[in-house]
Order: C-alpha cells, then structure tokens, then sequence
C-alpha cells in the first residue's frame, strides 16, 4: 500500500472500506467461536459510521481486521479497493484505554513519535505536530506528561498521534467508556469538530445507544455472535444534535427495539 501522502495542511484524504462475505472463527482447546458469519459492510470515504452491539457479538473483531491487527477467516476486508494485510499508517486506532500514550514522553513526543520515519524536514513535522495539537485543543498541553492530563484530554492526545500521520481512517474501540458523563458529552462535541474539520472516515464502536445517533450519519446494529447487521440506521440530522429532540428519539428507540429493550 502506498503510505507516503503526509501532508502539513489538517485536511486528510479520505477511504473508503468494503467488507465482503467476512468470517472471523477463534479457535482454542474447548472448539471452534464464530465471531463474525458472512458479514457484508461498506464504510463510505468520509463517513462517521457508529456500530451498536451486545458484548462478545464481533465488534472488536471486526475493528481488529480491519485495522490490520488480525486476518479474517475467509471473506475480504479492503481499504481503497487493496486488501488490508497488516497495519498501516493509512488506519489510525484509538482504544478505550486512557493509559495508551507512552508515559515516558511528554504529549508533543507522543504525538511526533508517529513521524519519527516519515522523510520530512523538522521545520515540516514542528508544524504539523504543533498544528495537530490546535486541532485537538491541546496546544498548550505539548509539554505536559500523560500522566497530568485528565482521561478525556489523553484520549485528545492518542486522537492527535492518529492525525499527525495523515490516517485516511481512524478506528474507535469505546474511547469514551471511561470517562465521566460530562467529559464523554465534550469529547463527543470535539470529535465532531475533528471529523468536520479533517473529512476523516471514522468507525466508532460503542455500547451507548444515545452515543451511537448523536455522533455517526449512520449507525449499524449488530446480532448476538456471530455478527451481522441486524438494522441500518441512517441519521440526518444536523449538529450539534439534541437528545430531546422527537426524531432523534425515534431513531434511538429503533436501535432500542433490535438490541432487545
């Protein structure tokens, strides 16, 4: 895959993914667990999908594909039309876990670590770093360690190391479920701000109904294990998005409806 497109400006280029017939079995002493069956998905270029699920149901699975960290069973997993074959820089990951910033660097290490082999001048990746960390909201946090930071600002930062390379995708795995009700709703707000401003396409994996509407133009809905779409829910309203408002609840209670409540 060709990787060498950093740029210095915010603006990414954005791919799209395409899931054909995927099947992901884990195999171990006690038999066979089919995590995903005959899953078809298509992620346009640009797009902020959210997928909702019950736990164990492929989620995570299928975030691991397609982030190049495991190979699926049988089936295809394609980013641009070519077959993801291992990570990359084209996909950026982000975890629930707070903790998975280096402790050793200060947020600006952190964030320039991603371009410690990338051909660019050090005028070029001091001003995308520094450019990167405005964009997140932390230009004045470069010198700070993870551990003085709050958990909402060191998931800003993990954001921040996936966008100084110019990923074309960023992959969410819960990176709000740790956090408190409060920080979650402002770190929704600013990764809208980011999506906007980078015309990134994100994935976004989460057990919150009301967080799965208020963020993605489209939300998926997951079966029990093995996955597959139980429901497309496509969400046209404008942001900010209200969780009083009539449609928005109307959307919510369908998701409600084919998770089981």
């Amino acid at each position: 895959m060709q990787t060498t497109f950093i740029s210095t400006t915010a603006a990414h280029v954005a791919a799209e993914i395409a899931v054909n017939d995927l099947r992901k079995v884990y195999r171990d002493s006690t038999g066979d667990v089919v995590a995903i069956d005959g899953l078809d998905l298509q992620i346009r270029a640009g797009e902020f999908l959210c997928i909702l699920g019950p736990s164990g149901c492929g989620k995570s699975s299928l975030l691991n594909i397609l982030a190049g960290f495991e190979a699926p069973s049988s089936g295809t997993a394609t980013l641009n039309g070519e077959p993801i074959d291992g990570p990359s820089r084209l996909q950026g990951v982000v975890f629930q876990d707070t903790a998975a910033l280096f402790p050793w660097l200060t947020v600006y290490e952190n964030v320039a670590f991603g371009l410690k082999n990338v051909k660019l001048s050090k005028a070029q990746k001091v001003a995308k770093i520094q450019s990167t960390l405005k964009l997140v909201g932390l230009q004045d946090f470069g010198e700070k360690w993870p551990h003085q930071l709050s958990g909402g600002m060191r998931q800003l930062a993990s954001i921040a190391r996936v966008l100084v390379t110019d990923s074309r995708v960023l992959l969410m795995d819960e990176p709000f479920a740790a956090l408190d009700a409060m920080t979650r709703q402002k770190m929704q707000q600013k990764l809208i701000e980011i999506w906007q401003a980078t015309n990134i396409t994100i994935l976004l994996i989460t057990h919150s109904v009301d967080e799965a509407i208020y963020l993605g133009n489209r939300t998926l809905v997951f079966t029990q294990r093995p996955a597959r779409i139980a429901v497309e829910i496509p969400v046209d309203l404008p942001h900010p998005r209200s969780v009083t408002d009539s449609e928005f609840n109307r959307l919510k209670l369908i998701a409600l409806t084919h998770l089981g409540f």
